[in-house]
C-alpha cells in the first residue's frame, strides 16, 4: 500500500519498569443505548439482555495462563487467597516453586501448545475479582491487601452479601449485559434488538476448523461441532478468522467465561467451553463463586474515559506511582506524504485517577521523538517502514505535535 493511501492509525500502550507488566487487547463496543435482546433462557427463563447504556472495551481475548502468571508473581509470593490452585501445574501450565512466603511462578511446556497463550483456568470468580483489582491499582507488587487485590474496582470480594463494582473501576468483570453485547449484538445494527445465535456473528452452528481460510470464520473449540474437536483448550484467537463484530475472540468455547450477572444465587456463567456445549446466546448458568474448574476462565472489560480525564491521566501517570516509568507509545502511519498532524489521534487507556501535571519538554531519539509531560514519557514512533523512512522531524517538530495534541483536547 502507498504511504499515500495509509490511514492514520493510533496504538497506544501502557508499559512499566516492571520487568514483565501485563498488557491487554481490547476491542471497543459501541452503540451506546441498543436495545435489549427478547431471547428467552432456556435455562431460566430470564430475557432482556444486552442493553448497554455507554461505550466500554472487552477483552478481545481470555485471560492467558502466562498472564495470570504475572500476576501471581506480582501478589502470591505468599497466597492466602489460593490464587494459585494446586492442579494449575499438571493440568493449565503455571507451575509454583519454593514455599511461602516466597512463592515463584512459570509457564511450564507441558501443554503442546504455547501454555502461556492458553486461557487460564481452575480460577474462580474471585480470583478473577482480584486479578481486576490489581489491574486497577496498576498492577503492583506486594502482599494480597489493599492496594493489591482486596480492593480497587471491587470491595469486600468474598463476601457474597456486600461485593460490589466500585464507581470509578478501571478494569472489571464484565457484567452480563456488557459480556452479552460483545458477543452476540451484530454491531451494523446500531441501536436495534438485532442479536446472532452465536458469539461468531452468525446464526448458524459453527463448525471447529482450525485451519479455516475463509473470512469470516465460523468455527469454536467446543465438543459438539463436528470431527477432530481437540477436547483441550486451544491458544487463545486460534480460530483467527472466526472474530465477531466487535472483534472479540472465543466467546464462544475455549473456556466458560465468568461475568458480574447472578444466576439464582450464584455467579453466571457464559459461552461454553472445550468441554461443554453452551456456546448459543440463550444459554446461560452459573456456579458458586469459589467454583474452580478446568474449563472456566474470564475476561477482562474497561470503561473509556472522557477524552479529558484521559489527558489528565496522561500528565499524571507516574505522578503519583513513584516507582514506576509510564510510557505511552504513540505509533502512527502517514495519510499522506506530508502529514505529520496528530490532530486526528485519540488516546486510549490512559488511567484517568491522577490529577497532577507537569512542565512539556522532548528529547530527540534518531527518527522517534521522546515527549516529556511531567513523569510521563510519551514516545512518538513511526508505525511501520515506509513512514519511519520520512518521519526525520525534530526535538522541536515533537514539541510542536504534541501542543496540537494538549489543545486539541483543550489544555493548551
Amino acid at each position: 500500500m502507498k504511504a499515500a493511501s495509509l490511514f492514520l492509525a493510533l496504538e497506544v500502550m501502557i508499559s512499566y519498569t516492571a520487568a514483565h507488566a501485563v498488557t491487554l487487547e481490547m476491542v471497543t463496543v459501541g452503540n451506546p443505548g441498543n436495545a435489549p435482546d427478547t431471547e428467552v433462557m432456556i435455562t431460566d427463563l430470564t430475557t432482556g439482555f444486552g442493553s448497554v447504556g455507554y461505550v466500554y472495551q472487552i477483552g478481545k481475548y481470555e485471560v492467558t495462563a502466562g498472564q495470570y502468571t504475572e500476576f501471581l508473581n506480582a501478589v502470591a509470593k505468599a497466597d492466602p487467597h489460593r490464587l494459585y490452585h494446586d492442579l494449575m501445574g499438571d493440568l493449565v501450565g503455571i507451575q509454583r516453586s519454593d514455599s511461602s512466603p516466597n512463592y515463584s511462578y512459570s509457564v511450564g511446556s507441558n501443554c503442546g501448545d504455547d501454555c502461556a497463550s492458553l486461557p487460564v483456568s481452575l480460577v474462580s470468580f474471585w480470583d478473577a475479582a482480584r486479578f481486576a483489582n490489581w489491574l486497577h491499582n496498576g498492577q503492583p507488587s506486594g502482599a494480597q491487601g489493599p492496594g493489591t487485590t482486596e480492593d480497587g474496582a471491587y470491595v469486600n470480594v468474598g463476601n457474597k452479601a456486600t461485593f460490589a463494582r466500585q464507581p470509578g473501576a478501571k478494569y472489571f468483570i464484565p457484567s452480563e449485559d456488557e459480556w452479552y453485547k460483545a458477543a452476540y449484538h451484530d454491531q451494523s445494527a446500531g441501536l436495534a434488538a438485532s442479536y446472532f445465535d452465536y458469539p461468531t456473528g452468525t446464526n448458524s452452528q459453527p463448525g471447529n476448523d482450525l485451519t479455516e481460510t475463509t473470512k469470516p470464520g465460523n468455527n469454536v473449540n467446543t465438543p459438539f461441532t463436528g470431527e477432530g474437536h481437540p477436547f483441550d483448550r486451544t491458544m487463545v484467537g486460534e480460530f483467527e478468522l472466526s472474530d465477531n463484530p466487535y472483534g472479540t475472540f472465543d466467546q464462544g468455547g475455549n473456556v466458560w467465561e465468568w461475568n458480574e450477572g447472578l444466576y439464582f444465587s450464584a455467579r453466571a456463567l457464559r459461552g461454553g467451553s472445550f468441554l461443554t456445549n453452551g456456546i448459543r446466546a440463550f444459554y446461560r448458568t452459573g456456579n458458586d463463586p469459589i467454583f474452580e474448574d478446568l474449563d472456566v476462565g474470564f475476561r477482562i472489560a474497561t470503561i473509556i474515559p472522557e477524552p479529558s480525564a484521559l489527558l489528565l491521566g496522561a500528565l499524571a501517570c507516574v505522578g503519583l506511582l513513584v516507582q514506576r516509568r509510564c510510557v505511552t507509545r504513540f505509533a502512527f502511519s502517514r495519510r499522506t506524504a506530508e502529514s505529520r498532524d496528530l490532530r486526528d489521534f485519540v488516546p486510549l487507556n490512559f488511567d484517568a485517577s491522577h490529577r497532577r501535571a507537569g512542565a512539556l519538554h522532548a528529547l530527540d531519539r534518531g527518527d522517534k521523538g521522546l515527549v516529556q509531560i511531567g513523569g510521563l514519557t510519551v514516545e512518538l514512533e513511526p508505525r511501520d517502514a515506509v513512514a519511519r523512512q520520512n518521519a526525520s522531524v525534530g526535538t522541536s517538530r515533537f514539541v510542536q505535535l504534541v501542543g496540537v495534541f494538549v489543545r486539541h483536547f483543550g489544555f493548551g
